[in-house]
């Protein structure tokens, strides 16, 4: 049977939330969200609204940007782009979005909580 799927989306604007994939057969929740197990199963996953606030447990910055890991209390570890600043391991993290330019989509990254 060829069934019909789409790709959750990542994110929503209003109020800001970010989606991910949660197998119920597993108990593991997923970022990016898939529609579907990677477990040679292939089962519908349910979409599910993650956290907004984290900890951050590892960064980098290159030039101006700088990235990082946040650690969601759901156990979704999110790489993200993080907002212009000083960050320090541990520090509380939240989601922000980022609302597109001259015709570009808006976007998400974390800043300090």
């Amino acid at each position: 049977m060829n069934e019909a799927f789409t790709l959750p989306p990542a994110f929503s604007v209003d109020p800001p939330s970010l989606y991910g994939s949660f197998d119920p057969e597993t108990g593991q929740t997923y970022f990016p969200p898939r529609p579907l197990s990677v477990d040679g199963r292939l089962r519908r996953l349910d979409v599910v609204p993650l956290d907004s606030e984290g900890v951050l447990s590892s960064f980098t910055a290159m030039g101006p940007a700088v990235y990082g890991q946040v650690d969601l209390p759901s156990k979704v570890r999110i790489l993200a782009t993080l907002s212009p600043g000083e960050y320090t391991l541990g520090d509380r993290c939240r989601l922000e979005i980022v609302p597109g330019v001259e015709g570009k989509p808006d976007s998400w990254r974390f800043t300090h909580a």
